[in-house]
């Protein structure tokens, strides 16, 4: 079948306009020109190709944009950045979480706190301090009645009273360059020794305070003979022993 019966004459479908001078190039007039027949038109050699489309190879032409037009970062989205770091930071928390109002975590020690409780540790010690400068300086606190066993320079125990006394040593004793520990914090070396000693680490008991009353009552009990003694000095030596017994009592309840 002829394309061009159905499409009109050539003469209809293209009108040519020349110039006087002949050098100007042809123009194709569209106006009359049906759309089916755009499809089916051969090519004109030498001039424009028309396509259905119309817009098609306008489209595939690069977009030039303005540089003042163009993105910048001042105009860039930050909403998803804020997003991931977010995420992030939620991240880090989950995985350590920390609580500052609780106290810090120490390690657990090996050491057993019934072990030599009213011994501690001098750590630190200075080099120019010597044994009886530890015990000066006790001295000069409410702690003056306990034992320095010095070892070695890196090893000097304090041996007190009682547990109790150790105990106030660590909170209220405050010096320039003795300081206090118990064992349970001190190296392990220093552990094993006090071990190896540990009976000479004993707490040390003052003697009781006692009178002659005692031994004047066996003395008088094995001769069968009454001394000539007042009865207002055997009421104070009475008095006496009696306060001593409450004190021996007191002392082992706060050992306990």
């Amino acid at each position: 079948m002829d394309n061009t019966s159905d499409c009109g004459t050539p003469d209809n479908l293209i009108k040519f306009e020349r110039d006087s001078d002949a050098t100007s190039e042809p123009a194709v007039l569209l106006d009359s020109v049906e759309p089916s027949c755009l499809s089916v038109s051969p090519p004109i050699a030498g001039g424009p190709q028309v396509a259905s489309g119309g817009d098609a190879s306008r489209n595939d032409r690069p977009v030039v944009v303005d540089d003042e037009v163009g993105d910048s970062w001042e105009d860039l989205d930050d909403t998803k950045l804020e997003e991931q770091m977010n995420a992030l930071k939620l991240e880090a928390a989950l995985r350590r979480p920390m609580n500052y109002s609780s106290a810090p975590v120490t390690t657990q020690s090996s050491w057993e706190p019934h072990l030599l409780p009213h011994v501690l540790e001098a750590y630190d010690v200075p080099e120019y301090v010597l044994a009886e400068d530890v015990a000066n300086a006790l001295a000069t606190t409410d702690f003056g009645s306990a034992v320095v066993k010095w070892l070695e320079r890196k090893i000097v125990f304090v041996v007190f009273e009682s547990e109790r006394q150790a105990r106030e040593a660590l909170v209220f004793h405050k010096h320039q360059w003795l300081r206090l520990r118990p064992l349970s914090k001190s190296p392990v070396r220093v552990q094993v020794k006090a071990l190896e000693i540990q009976a000479q680490l004993r707490p040390t008991r003052s003697r009781p305070k006692t009178n002659v009353g005692i031994a004047r009552r066996m003395v008088e009990s094995t001769l069968g003979m009454r001394s000539s003694v007042s009865m207002e000095q055997r009421k104070m030596e009475n008095k006496q022993i009696a306060d001593a017994k409450g004190a021996k009592k007191n002392y082992v309840r706060w050992d306990d």
